[in-house]
């Protein structure tokens, strides 16, 4: 698995209701089942650079009222070759996964895939994990916050 750099960003909350959320990206779109992506790559579409989830579904320490949000930030660029990419990304510090595929399409201004989470707080005693989802994104259509901090938190 590719490590990350150094920021991941994860909040746990209740799924409760929230505020409209703003932002730019190149890609922007929804998960099924509950939940925003936000894909941003070089400017062009050969990798990815940051990957975002807000409001995913999740279960954790076997509680499904919750929801995630994190900001994945790859060691290194994961590659799109023949309009497709995997990603496969672990926090080294927490053992946070991220499981997530895509494919260009529309002559490159829509991507579509799949995407899984796995994300530990609290030093490992709370582990929130989602199911896999398919996405479906659409150039200049974010409306995801990423925090460039690195930080951990869980919001009741």
């Amino acid at each position: 698995m590719r490590k990350l750099a150094a920021c991941i960003t994860v909040v746990a909350s209740l799924a409760l209701g929230g505020n409209a959320l703003g932002g730019s990206s190149d890609f922007g779109g929804k998960i099924e089942k509950g939940g925003k992506i936000g894909i941003d790559t070089d400017g062009g579409t050969d990798h990815v650079d940051r990957i975002r989830h807000e409001k995913f579904p999740a279960t954790c320490n076997g509680n499904p009222n919750y929801v995630v949000k994190a900001t994945w930030r790859p060691a290194s660029d994961v590659p799109i070759t023949g309009n497709e990419f995997t990603a496969d990304l672990e926090d080294p510090d927490t053992g946070s996964t991220l499981h997530m595929t895509g494919t260009l399409k529309n002559g490159g201004t829509k991507i579509a895939g799949e995407i899984k989470a796995k994300l530990f707080f609290n030093n490992g005693n709370t582990k929130c994990t989602t199911k896999l989802r398919n996405y479906s994104a659409t150039a200049g259509n974010d409306t995801t916050r990423g925090d460039p901090k690195t930080s951990y938190k869980r919001v009741r």
